[in-house]
């Protein structure tokens, strides 16, 4: 809190802190444990088209390579529920920081508040996770498949390897979340290197 303008004094008065948040002008706070859910709201407040929100795990990848669009919902609630594994370290927090406790309270009340006036939001979300996963998948193999021309240290090899690349795409149709749009091996590489931004971002 004291990163938004809370003097250190009135870090332990409530009253003061719910003043102080009471007068943050924050449209939209994305919860990092609901990262999907909200940049999915952010999609819908932007007007965005749903190519615009997608990104990849790369590094996880291997852990999915298995895995079937149907399980996406089943293994949310796996996430969901390891999530709640870490409620006991709320106790600790609310000790150590009151104020940032507070703050994160309202924001995650107000987060959910705003999700659950959207009208279908979960098909949307549901849809996101199936449209990201054949992405990732897609991007994991293309990338791996052709890594020793596009790691060669000489920027010609690397071009002729975009090159002969360029018609290997996914096409992901149109629906009622979405245009359609097509994912290449370039566009796997900015998804790649948006993955190492946001894991900079929020480690």
């Amino acid at each position: 809190m004291r990163q938004l303008g809370l003097d250190k004094f009135y870090q332990d008065d409530e009253k003061v802190i719910n003043n102080h948040i009471d007068n943050l002008n924050f449209d939209l706070v994305i919860l990092t444990e609901y990262f999907d859910e909200g940049i999915l709201l952010l999609k819908r407040n932007l007007c965005w088209d749903l190519e615009d929100i997608l990104y990849v795990k790369l590094r996880d990848s291997s852990k999915k390579r298995n895995s079937h669009p149907s399980d996406v919902m089943v293994n949310n609630q796996t996430e969901k529920q390891e999530s709640l594994k870490e409620a006991n370290l709320h106790h600790f927090y609310m000790e150590w920081s009151w104020a940032d406790y507070i703050l994160y309270e309202r924001m995650n009340r107000t987060f959910w508040q705003k999700y659950k006036q959207e009208p279908n939001i979960d098909e949307e979300l549901l849809h996101f996770k199936e449209t990201r996963l054949k992405v990732e998948e897609f991007c994991h193999h293309a990338l791996q498949k052709n890594k020793q021309g596009l790691r060669n240290k000489n920027q010609q090899v690397v071009l002729n390897t975009l090159k002969k690349t360029s018609n290997y795409t996914l096409t992901i149709a149109k629906s009622r979340w979405n245009n359609v749009f097509r994912i290449n091996i370039f566009k796997c590489l900015l998804l790649k290197s948006s993955d190492n931004i946001m894991r900079d971002v929020f480690k």
